[in-house]
């Protein structure tokens, strides 16, 4: 009788799902707003603006990358055929290793001209030039400039500095994004519910649902709602996020949601992985209280 019952009060798949994401969306607003607080006000302090134009600053002045709208790549990307490989590469390598300051300190032209004369494809000329050799082919001299350009670069991305900038940036942002989620999802899933007599969310009050104990059908006690909406924040919210630092890869942080939606797929109870946790079921408010009327009267005629 009492499967009987959680059948006919469960929701619908799609509104328990409809009314999660407008859950999240609540969420994502507090989120939001955690964020824009952080960035005006706290980026600065945390040396966020510094670190992010020296960055910036480094990959303007370095020749040796462009930018192809979203991303710094080589510029080797832009070599056609019909240009001189000497005048393309040799050039931005050269003045990369005139003008950087870390390679001016660690004498890089004089090894990058000891790496040409040493590949046999280049000479010294009456002025101390080091320049190719009477004969050499355009395919040698580019595939020969195209290895040092890559050493180029990567001595490029080894500068302490570029690397202590990139780390600060990361990190203000990461840590941020991490306490604006955790901020965002207690206020929606642990403290607005604390607020509630019957322990909801403000999407399940404004769409009808309610949390109940799987065995009683009663109204979910504080500490479930604590165990399962805390559970929910772990697996959906702070693992994603996790994800996303480990691998710097945004699908990966999106697996704990889907795993999680087609673990309610799964159940005839359409529950997720928090409400198993919990121990609890998700009804609608309507059909609960239907049930809570027809067993007071029922109460009622047996007193009679």
């Amino acid at each position: 009788a009492m499967d009987d019952r959680q059948q006919k009060a469960k929701p619908s798949l799609m509104k328990r799902i409809g009314i999660g994401l407008l859950d999240f969306v609540f969420s994502a607003l507090v989120m939001g707003t955690c964020f824009l607080f952080a960035y005006f006000v706290l980026f600065e302090p945390l040396g966020y603006n510094q670190a992010a134009k020296t960055i910036v600053n480094s990959y303007e002045e370095c020749e040796l990358l462009v930018s192809d709208g979203f991303n710094y790549v080589s510029i080797s990307t832009n070599f056609t055929d019909d240009q001189d490989p000497v005048a393309f590469y040799d050039v931005p390598i050269t003045n990369f290793y005139k003008h950087n300051s870390r390679a001016v300190s660690e004498h890089k032209l004089d090894s990058y001209i000891q790496a040409k004369l040493d590949s046999t494809y280049f000479v010294l000329d009456t002025d101390n030039n080091c320049v190719p050799k009477e004969g050499i082919g355009t395919l040698v001299l580019k595939e020969t400039l195209e290895k040092e350009l890559t050493k180029a670069i990567d001595y490029f991305y080894e500068d302490p500095v570029l690397i202590n900038a990139s780390k600060t940036t990361y990190n203000v942002l990461i840590y941020t994004v991490l306490i604006s989620v955790v901020i965002g999802s207690v206020s929606m899933y642990i403290i607005v519910p604390l607020c509630d007599k019957e322990k909801r969310t403000f999407a399940y009050r404004l769409c009808g649902l309610k949390i109940v104990n799987k065995d009683t059908m009663e109204n979910i006690s504080t500490g479930r709602m604590l165990l399962r909406n805390g559970s929910f924040i772990l697996l959906v919210y702070i693992s994603a996020v996790t994800l996303y630092m480990l691998t710097n890869v945004i699908f990966f942080s999106t697996i704990p949601l889907f795993v999680n939606t087609i673990l309610m797929c799964l159940f005839h109870t359409n529950n997720g992985f928090h409400d198993i946790i919990g121990e609890c079921n998700v009804i609608n408010k309507t059909y609960s209280n239907a049930m809570t009327n027809l067993e007071t009267i029922k109460e009622m005629g047996g007193q009679q």
